[in-house]
């Protein structure tokens, strides 16, 4: 599911330029979903907007005829949701070019870089300590 996603973010990403239609990029992940019987595992849209506040337009969703423009700052963060396991989502933060995009985000995106495979006992007492201290 994880590789599906990325797939999906891929796809979306491909079409991020000024110039695009912000609908457009969404009905290219859903096209891969919809390729890979995944659309009935989404709940929201690709991506959207991102400035004064967190949630804003452009919305890159379905039917949006909101076009892109050269600086822009979007999400892509296709997600699938399977429910009693739980989901499958990776957020990148993006400035729109004039040919492309910029990734803002610099959070690794393949699963293997993402996954914690040896205990960090210094965080564990840390993270004692912190609880102890503030008396959680």
């Amino acid at each position: 599911m994880f590789q599906h996603m990325q797939n999906a973010r891929n796809r979306a990403l491909s079409m991020v330029r000024a110039g695009v239609r912000a609908g457009d990029i969404d009905a290219e992940a859903r096209a891969y979903f919809d390729q890979h019987g995944l659309l009935n595992r989404l709940l929201h849209r690709t991506g959207h907007g991102v400035g004064l506040r967190n949630h804003e337009g452009p919305y890159i969703a379905e039917g949006s005829n909101e076009i892109l423009e050269e600086n822009m700052v979007i999400t892509i963060e296709p997600g699938i949701y399977i429910e009693g396991v739980g989901g499958y989502r990776h957020s990148d933060t993006i400035r729109v070019t004039k040919d492309g995009y910029e990734v803002l985000t610099t959070f690794p995106t393949d699963l293997v870089d993402m996954t914690i495979t040896k205990s960090n006992i210094l965080a564990k007492l840390k993270g004692k300590f912190i609880q102890k201290y503030l008396k959680l």
